[in-house]
C-alpha cells in the first residue's frame, strides 16, 4: 500500500529501514537460506593471504580539522534534514546523468569507465550534500574529492548485512565485472524477441519470477521476452555494486542509473525506482533492504568456506555476526590486545566492530574475494534463470519500476 505524503514527513530513515528489514526478514527468510550460486565443482577456501591485502589498514584516526572540513560540516548540519528524514528530496546531478545516459551507453570506451562517469556526474559540483559522517569520515584523510573517484578505506565491516569487498581488490574485481557485462551486452544487444525465446528458457524464466514475493502477472505480462531478460541482467548488475561499493558515497543512486546504462546498451527501455527530483522513495528503500537480503547468503557462503559450525553459519545475518564467529573460533591468530579490546564494552558503540583484528580481516576479504570472483563466473543468463536471489531483485524492478522516457539512439 503507498505510502501517504504526511506519513512520509514524520518518518525518520531509520525507522523506514528498520520497518522494511522487518518485512523482509520475514517474507524472505527461505531467499535467505537458499545457497549462493556457484559452479560445479565445489568451492574450497585457498591458504594464504593475497599480496593486495598485507599492507591492509582498518584503523580509523580522528578527523583532521581543517577549513574545508568545517565549512561542509556546516553546510551539511544545516541541511540535516534531508540526511535523516525519509522521502526527503535529496537534489544533486542525477538529471544530467539521465541527460546523458543515452550517449554514455553508445560511447566506445570500456564499461567501469561508464560506471565512474555516471557517479563523477551525480556527485561532482554537489559536495555539500554529504552527509555529516561521512564528511568526518573523509576528514580523516583530508581527501573530499570523491566525486567519480574509487573508494580507498574500508566500509561494511561493521555491522551491515552488505558485504563490501577492500580497495586493495576492488579494482580487480570490477575488472572482472566489467568484462563480463561487456560480453552479454554484446550478446543481447542486437538479439530481438524471436533471438531471446530461441536461446534462453522464457517459460523458465516466467515460471520462476511467478514464485518471487513482488510478483505481480498483470505488470509482468506487458514485458517483451527480452525485456525480462535484460531487466534481469541490469538486477543483477546492480547486485554486484551493491557488494562491492565502489564509491564512497551515492553508490544506491549510481547503481541504479547503471542499470539503466545496462539496459540502454541492450536497445530497451530502462526502469527507473527513483526521479531525478526525487532519489529518496519508498521503492528506493525497499531495493536496498533487498539488496542487503541477498547478501546474507554471501556471508553464510564465507562461513561455510571457513568450516564455521553449519548450525551458527545458519544465524549469520551481518559481516558483525561473522566476524564474531570467526574470532571466537580462532580461524586465524588474534593479538592479545585485540582480545582485549574485543570484550571491551567500546565494541558495542553504536553497534559498530570499533576494533578488528587485521589479522580477521585480511582472511575474510580474502574469502569475500573468493567468493565474489566465483559469483561473477558463474555469471550467464540460464544460470540467472535459476537464481533466485536475482529473481527477487527482477520481480522487485518489474513490479516496483517506472519508465522515463529516455531515448534509444538509433543504431548505427
Amino acid at each position: 500500500m503507498p505510502i501517504k505524503n504526511s506519513e512520509q514527513t514524520e518518518q525518520s530513515k531509520k525507522d523506514v529501514d528498520r520497518h522494511l528489514l522487518a518485512e523482509a526478514l520475514s517474507e524472505d527468510r527461505e531467499l535467505t537460506d537458499y545457497p549462493l550460486r556457484h559452479s560445479r565443482s565445489t568451492l574450497q577456501w585457498q591458504e594464504g593471504i593475497p599480496t593486495q591485502l598485507e599492507q591492509l589498514d582498518v584503523s580509523r584516526g580522528p578527523p583532521k580539522i581543517s577549513q574545508r572540513a568545517v565549512s561542509l560540516l556546516f553546510h551539511s548540519l544545516a541541511n540535516l534534514k534531508m540526511h535523516t528524514r525519509a522521502y526527503h528530496p535529496i537534489p544533486d546531478g542525477s538529471q544530467d546523468v539521465l541527460d546523458t545516459l543515452p550517449e554514455l551507453a553508445e560511447e566506445a570506451i570500456h564499461f567501469v569507465q561508464k560506471l565512474d562517469t555516471l557517479h563523477l556526474k551525480g556527485v561532482n559540483g554537489h559536495a555539500g550534500l554529504m552527509s555529516p559522517l561521512l564528511i568526518l569520515r573523509l576528514a580523516q584523510s583530508g581527501d573530499f574529492n570523491i566525486a567519480g573517484q574509487r573508494r580507498k578505506s574500508q566500509v561494511g565491516f561493521e555491522y551491515e548485512q552488505l558485504c563490501c569487498t577492500c580497495p586493495p581488490l576492488l579494482d580487480i574485481e570490477l575488472e572482472l565485472l566489467s568484462q563480463i557485462f561487456e560480453t552479454l551486452i554484446a550478446q543481447l544487444g542486437p538479439m530481438d524477441n524471436q533471438g531471446i525465446e530461441h536461446t534462453f528458457d522464457i517459460g523458465l524464466l516466467k515460471n520462476n519470477l511467478a514464485a518471487t514475493r513482488f510478483n505481480d502477472s498483470d505488470k509482468f505480462d506487458r514485458f517483451s521476452s527480452k525485456e525480462l531478460v535484460v531487466h534481469m541482467l541490469s538486477s543483477e548488475l546492480q547486485r554486484f555494486l551493491a557488494y562491492l561499493h565502489p564509491w564512497l558515497e551515492r553508490v544506491g543512486r549510481t547503481s541504479e542509473e547503471a542499470m539503466a546504462l545496462c539496459s540502454l546498451s541492450c536497445r530497451v527501455e530502462p526502469l527507473f525506482l527513483s526521479t531525478p527530483s526525487n532519489r529518496s522513495t519508498h521503492a528506493g528503500y525497499e531495493r536496498g533492504i533487498a539488496l542487503a537480503m541477498t547478501a546474507i547468503p554471501v556471508l553464510r557462503r564465507i562461513g561455510n568456506l571457513l568450516k564455521l559450525p553449519p548450525d551458527e553459519v545458519a544465524s549469520i545475518g551481518t559481516v558483525g555476526e561473522l566476524y564474531e564467529q570467526m574470532f571466537n573460533h580462532e580461524i586465524t591468530r588474534v593479538s592479545h590486545v585485540h582480545r582485549m579490546l574485543y570484550r571491551s564494552p567500546m565494541k558495542h558503540l553504536r553497534g559498530h566492530n570499533v576494533f578488528p583484528d587485521i589479522n580477521i580481516m585480511r582472511v575474510y576479504f580474502t574469502a569475500l574475494h573468493q567468493t565474489m570472483t566465483e559469483l561473477m563466473q558463474t555469471l550467464t543468463v540460464d544460470n540467472l534463470l535459476q537464481d533466485p536471489h536475482t529473481l527477487h531483485l527482477t520481480s522487485h524492478l518489474l513490479n516496483r519500476g517506472q519508465k522515463l522516457q529516455v531515448p534509444l539512439l538509433p543504431q548505427n
